[in-house]
């Protein structure tokens, strides 16, 4: 079994998350900058703004297609912006892959392949184990 989260993020060294969000007008699911402590004897190398979409009264996607869709709804009317931070700070899709089998896994139509080479950012895949409940 196979559960997907999907978020766009921007992070940069010198991002400035408040004005990422007021540039969007979209408001964050998770930020953090340069300052804020990764552990106790670190700190976080560059700054993050994410939006996570989730699917209606749940956490995670069975569909990665349907996630993305989704992303790609909502930053539609944003698309010209998002495109416009470039490579610094650094824009991409993160979809977590959490799987507690080693059959299947994502795909993706060529209509969405197509949506998201014109949305025109990296599209990252980050793959974990989870143990089936």
């Amino acid at each position: 079994m196979h559960k997907y989260t999907v978020s766009l993020r921007i992070t940069s060294s010198e991002l400035d998350v408040a004005q990422v969000t007021k540039e969007l007008g979209l408001t964050p699911t998770q930020t953090r900058s340069t300052a804020d402590r990764k552990s106790a004897n670190a700190v976080w190398e560059k700054a993050l703004w994410e939006f996570e979409v989730h699917p209606q009264n749940r956490t995670d996607w069975d569909s990665l297609e349907e996630g993305v869709a989704r992303l790609l709804k909502i930053f539609d009317s944003h698309a010209d912006a998002v495109r416009g931070y470039g490579e610094k700070p650094e824009v991409f899709i993160w979809c977590g892959i959490f799987s507690s089998s080693f059959d299947g896994g994502p795909h993706l139509s060529a209509g969405m392949l197509k949506a998201l080479g014109y949305f025109g950012v990296s599209l990252w895949l980050d793959t974990y184990s989870s143990k089936n409940q």
